[in-house]
């Protein structure tokens, strides 16, 4: 039997296109989920590999529908042989039941983590130009720079600083946090 497993990373991302190739490529029934493929705690992946049967066939459309990490991806592909599963990537044409598809996959699977690697050294460098051009990064704060001031002034007039973190509505970590931040800019 083929079974299809179709992911995108986000809720407002559609499915439809996967369902729609693995359906036309033979899948009996599709699992599908909306996780990114780094986080390896989906369900919906983790149900589809129990439910697989030996000399059935997990059919994806690409390959980094299954995760982008090398070592996930061997063992996934270790753990499918070691029960007598197929993968099949329709992009690709990889398919785990010959050889040359089982070389493939594993040369694939470098690829998709160097492309992973890529891009997240792209957004590193990014948000470190952005640092240096002054251009705040991450998510806007929710404690104002004047709250924080105010703390530090009741902390000054003799108040404990937990008390003074306790009456501004600000934790200790993050006050903290953020006088370190203020130092540095």
């Amino acid at each position: 039997m083929i079974i299809g497993y179709a992911r995108v990373s986000t809720v407002g991302q559609d499915l439809s296109i996967q369902k729609e190739l693995l359906k036309k490529n033979g899948a009996k029934y599709i699992y599908e989920e909306k996780k990114s493929g780094k986080n390896l705690s989906r369900e919906a992946l983790q149900d589809c590999l129990i439910n697989l049967q030996p000399y059935d066939t997990l059919m994806v459309t690409s390959l980094d529908r299954l995760g982008r990490s090398l070592k996930h991806a061997i063992d996934l592909l270790d753990n499918l042989e070691k029960n007598n599963i197929y993968l099949k990537v329709l992009d690709t044409g990889i398919d785990t039941s010959t050889p040359t598809g089982k070389f493939f996959y594993q040369v694939q699977s470098m690829f998709s983590e160097l492309e992973r690697t890529c891009i997240l050294e792209r957004t590193a460098a990014g948000r470190e130009k952005a640092r240096r051009d002054g251009k705040l990064t991450g998510r806007p704060l929710k404690i104002s720079n004047d709250r924080i001031h105010l703390v530090m002034q009741d902390i000054e007039s003799g108040i404990d600083i937990s008390d003074a973190c306790k009456f501004r509505g600000v934790s200790v970590p993050t006050f903290y946090r953020r006088i370190k931040r203020l130092q540095q800019a």
